[in-house]
């Protein structure tokens, strides 16, 4: 259902969609610090997986989160960067969470962290489409083109 061009909702729809882009962000902002802090561990747990160049693989995601979800809450490349936020988020679930393949005392725990991350993901494939908004870089720098 369309709003009407002054309706309710279209007044709030800048700080709706900042608030939104905070909440997504908020998420890989956390991952990230813990990632920092902890990381030792968290190259630990990457080599107990499996994977290849554990070194490579522990500062890219590092990256990844930290710079994308600063650059969400700004509202830089919001497009773009929520696009790869929601591929990368749908990569690493498939690996970390595989609930289908967790002991019967973990299964519950990952299927609820795999379908989180998987709403997640769609909340940012819809930010990728919708754009930033009003209260955002990307917007003051379209307005002065």
């Amino acid at each position: 259902m369309s709003h009407p061009k002054n309706s309710f909702f279209n007044y709030l729809e800048s700080p709706i969609v900042f608030f939104g882009r905070l909440l997504i962000a908020s998420s890989f902002l956390l991952g990230s610090y813990d990632k920092i802090v902890f990381f030792p561990d968290w190259l630990g747990y990457l080599d107990h997986q499996g994977l290849p160049y554990v070194n490579i693989f522990a500062i890219a995601s590092i990256g990844v989160e930290l710079i994308s979800s600063l650059a969400l809450v700004i509202g830089f490349k919001v497009r773009f960067l929520s696009f790869v936020l929601a591929i990368f988020c749908l990569a690493t679930t498939l690996f970390h969470h595989a609930f289908w393949t967790a002991l019967v005392d973990l299964y519950n725990f990952q299927l609820v962290i795999f379908l989180k991350d998987i709403s997640l993901s769609g909340g940012l494939l819809l930010l990728s489409v919708l754009g930033p908004k009003g209260w955002s870089i990307d917007h003051l720098l379209t307005r002065k083109k």
